[in-house]
């Protein structure tokens, strides 16, 4: 029997200096499919509490990826996710709910990857699991930002539009292109090789100046 919400949606308002986005992020939270199962690795913390709290926590750490719930109230913050690693393995242990975070998702997108072959098959239901789906040519999780650094950068071009930059992106030819940032005013291009799910949400920067965009993968 399933004790725990299968899914959970949270709106936080989220109070940084450095965030543009009118300080509010959506947070869910959703189970995988194997019932009493838990992702077995390490917590970053571990504490009593609800079920909400448990993912409001989560929201608030910087390291959060994922967690692991009990029904006893044990709540436990990973610091990754559970299709990150292919060694990683899901536990069988009554009373456990593994549960995928994934930040700024509006919810008809979340659907497209809970409705996932992957998903029901697989316990991949994060938008973060990129090993078990097709990249489609369409784009969603539109925002204005980018993800900080070159960690997740194939490379970049100049003098080109929105929809070269989408076009290019679909056809790389260095590397699998999941994402783009786009630089209207000087017209600039970034190819990135990961999403901002796949990446600490700290390293995503919120910025009227750039577009970030990703492909659909389901």
């Amino acid at each position: 029997m399933n004790f725990l919400i299968p899914f959970i949606a949270v709106l936080l308002l989220v109070a940084t200096s450095t965030d543009v986005s009118a300080n509010i992020r959506y947070v869910h939270a959703r189970a995988v499919t194997s019932t009493d199962h838990y992702l077995d690795v390490v917590p970053i913390e571990e504490t009593l509490t609800s079920s909400v709290m448990c993912v409001k926590l989560c929201a608030t750490d910087v390291r959060c990826l994922s967690i692991n719930y009990h029904k006893n109230k044990t709540c436990q913050l990973l610091d990754t996710f559970y299709c990150k690693d292919n060694t990683y393995v899901l536990k069988s242990e009554s009373g456990f709910k593994y549960m995928d975070v994934d930040f700024n998702r509006q919810p008809d997108e979340m659907k497209l990857y809970q409705n996932s072959v992957a998903c029901v098959s697989q316990n991949r239901c994060s938008p973060k699991c990129r090993d078990a789906c097709v990249l489609r040519s369409a784009y969603s999780n539109v925002v204005n930002g980018y993800i900080d650094g070159t960690l997740a950068t194939l490379d970049d071009t100049m003098g080109v539009t929105m929809g070269q930059c989408q076009n290019t992106c679909i056809s790389h030819s260095t590397g699998v292109c999941i994402a783009i940032q786009y630089f209207p005013i000087i017209q600039s291009c970034t190819y990135l090789s990961m999403t901002r799910d796949m990446v600490h949400p700290e390293l995503f920067k919120y910025s009227f100046d750039l577009e970030y965009r990703e492909r659909v993968c389901i």
